[in-house]
């Protein structure tokens, strides 16, 4: 499994981390790294839906909060564009072989 790299966000050429590829393996299972905190953040921004952590609109909210929301979202867009593409990739292969 592959995530945008951390260290850089995917944005620096010459990144240590990721080698200037823009992405980080995993190699553990990504549970590994859900501390209390990762875990908290993911149910409030489940929850951010319905209602931000602090009162207000996004711009009252703590530039930690903004910055995490951004990620998760890139992230999870990135998981779901590779889940259609797979579902795609699956059908064709399905549709070639009744074509046979």
């Amino acid at each position: 499994m592959t995530i945008t790299c951390p260290a850089c966000g995917g944005a620096e050429s010459d990144c240590e981390r990721c080698g200037g590829r823009g992405y980080a393996d995993l190699r553990r299972c990504p549970a590994h790294y859900q501390t209390s905190d990762v875990v908290a953040a993911i149910r409030a921004y489940n929850w951010s839906e319905k209602s931000m952590p602090v009162d207000g609109g996004f711009l009252d909210q703590s530039a930690s909060w903004v910055a995490f929301c951004g990620i998760f979202e890139s992230e999870r867009q990135k998981i779901m564009e590779e889940e259609r593409k797979a579902e795609e990739s699956a059908r064709r292969a399905k549709t070639k072989g009744r074509a046979r």
